[in-house]
Parts: C-alpha cells; structure tokens; sequence
C-alpha cells in the first residue's frame, strides 16, 4: 500500500447554517489543501464548540489495541504539521501540545498539568482504567516514520474506556481549527472501536461527544462522523501500523 495522510478541518458555522468536517488524503505539507476528497456535513451539533478532546476504546469483547501520540491543536494547517515525514518535532505554533511523555507504565487518570494550552490532567470516566504509558513512540510503516519519546496505550477488555481532558481555552462556534494525531490500532476489530473526540462537557449525556474519527465499530475503516451516519476516508488500519489523523 502507498503512505496516507488523512486531514480533517473542523469548521463550525455559530448559526443555523450547516457544520462541516472536510476530509483529505495525502494533501502537500508545504500549502493548506483546498479540495476536500470527502465532505461530511453536520445539522447544528457544533454550534456550543469544543472545550476538550476525547478517547474511546470500547466493545462487544477484548480484542482491540490502540496507541495515541503526538495530539496537536491549533488555528491554522501550518499549526499542526511538521515541516517533513522525516522531522516529526513539535509545531512551535500549536496552541495544545500532548507528546505523553510521561513515566512509562503509568496509566492516563492523573496525568498532565495546567500547561501547553491544556486546563488540567486527563481524566477517566470509567473503571477499570486500562490505559498506560509505553516506552516507545507510535510507528507508521506507510509513511516509515515513528513518533519521538513515549505514547498511550488502551486495550479493550470488552468494557468501556473512556477518557477526556480539557483545553484551558475553549474553541468558540464560528472558529476554523485544526488537530492532528497519530493513532495505530491493533488485535480483533470485530465488535470493537478505537477513536479520537472533539468534546463539549457543557452538554449532558452521549451529545457531549461532538466529532468522532479513528476505527468504525467492527472492521478497520478510518472513519468520521458526529451523528447521522459515517464518513468513510477510504482508508484503513492494517496490522499494528499507525495512521496520522490531522
């Protein structure tokens, strides 16, 4: 298979008008792409914005592995990309930087600080917490690249893993922004999912979860949505290999 990049811009309308997250493919990283190769269009459900980010690792049954790196935030493409695949150095220009370079074998509830753009620590939302820190970064055979320092693991033992942490700075509706991490999902995709969400607490209930991208319930597609059907990217995860999601 040939390297895949996969961009998702988050655009929110602050009015009635529709909400879209626009998807491309392997877009230059000199420029901001323009083409979308996919677009997934919203009703209003953004209009509050976001105030955290999100991670789901949950099923039917044990089976799946996911492992996050490297979650960037900022305003604008040039915010959350690397200048090179070779040079995968934090963006000086993001406004949430989280590389999880914490101690390896500890598990997410507890960790980070009011620091790089973030209000406090991660927070669990169900027990048992299945996360941990390893000593290792998240590799890409794609793209042949693998991210610099530590990274978080969750494995799904057939319960809920949910965990959250907020921005210090909420991104207002009407704003444009960017995110971008890496994420590698291996074991059994049946019955199973592994994503990466853009929050808004301020909501009770499962509304709180805005917009949703990573593994689709039972197969290894690379998906988004936010309610109201999926988006699919056309790619997916094969084996223990990371994809970069932006």
């Amino acid at each position: 298979d040939e390297p895949h990049l996969v961009v998702a811009r988050i655009k929110m309308s602050g009015d009635a008008e529709p909400d879209t997250v626009d998807i491309f493919v392997d877009p230059t990283l000199d420029e901001e792409p323009a083409q979308p190769d996919a677009t997934r269009v919203f009703g209003t459900r953004l209009n509050n914005g976001f105030n955290g980010i999100g991670i789901k690792v949950e099923g039917l049954g044990p089976g799946i592995i996911t492992e996050y790196d490297d979650i960037y935030v900022g305003l604008e493409y040039a915010d959350v990309i690397p200048e090179d695949y070779e040079i995968l150095e934090n963006p000086v220009s993001a406004i949430a930087v989280e590389r999880f370079s914490y101690t390896a074998g500890d598990t997410l509830e507890g960790l980070g600080d009011m620091a790089e753009g973030w209000a406090g620590p991660w927070e669990s939302l169900f027990e048992p917490d299945s996360s941990v820190v390893v000593a290792r970064g998240v590799f890409n055979d794609e793209l042949l690249v693998r991210t610099n320092g530590n990274s978080a693991r969750i494995t799904s033992d057939g319960t809920t893993n949910r965990f959250q942490r907020l921005f210090a700075e909420p991104f207002e509706s009407g704003e444009e922004f960017w995110f971008s991490t890496h994420l590698s999902i291996s074991g059994n995709p049946a019955g199973n999912v592994g994503t990466f969400i853009l929050v808004d607490t301020t909501i009770a209930g499962e509304g709180f979860r805005k917009v949703i991208m990573g593994k689709q319930f039972g197969n290894r597609n690379l998906f988004v949505t936010g309610g109201g059907g999926a988006q699919q990217t056309g790619v997916q995860f094969e084996g223990a290999a990371g994809r970069w999601l932006v």
